[in-house]
């Protein structure tokens, strides 16, 4: 996963992508962490969620190596 990696590119805060996310797709600053580190499953409507906030497809998330 490639969450972090993105987020910490583009200089946002886990509670920035956290406030930013809708709410039926909300994850806590906690709960993004434990998806960050793989510690949480993470359902398909929220990976949705968090690639708008990041404005990356969803594919970018599982690239390898990463860019």
């Amino acid at each position: 996963w490639n969450i972090r990696r993105i987020r910490l590119q583009k200089g946002l805060t886990i509670h920035q992508v956290s406030s930013a996310l809708p709410t039926p797709s909300y994850l806590s600053s906690e709960e993004l962490i434990q998806v960050e580190l793989c510690n949480r499953k993470v359902y398909d409507h929220e990976l949705w969620a968090i690639c708008q906030v990041l404005k990356v497809p969803v594919s970018e998330l599982f690239e390898e190596g990463g860019k």
